[in-house]
């Protein structure tokens, strides 16, 4: 299984979003913060493919990846 890539710069964010362009299927998980308050908030984004993973703390860059370009 390939390491861990940790994202928490836009930097980061954008050039995962670059390398996730060209693959078929990405996987996603997702886990939100749900404690005093009534709309959850994303914490952590994780993404894997067939041949990496990544995981990101909630941005509002991450949105980016899952929208259709």
């Amino acid at each position: 299984m390939p390491d861990a890539i940790w994202v928490d710069r836009q930097e980061e964010l954008s050039g995962l979003a670059r390398t996730l362009e060209s693959q078929s299927l990405i996987g996603v998980d997702t886990e939100f913060l749900r404690e005093r308050t009534f709309f959850p908030k994303l914490c952590l984004l994780q993404l894997s493919t067939a041949n990496a993973q990544g995981h990101s703390r909630g941005t509002p860059g991450s949105r980016g990846l899952l929208s259709d370009h």
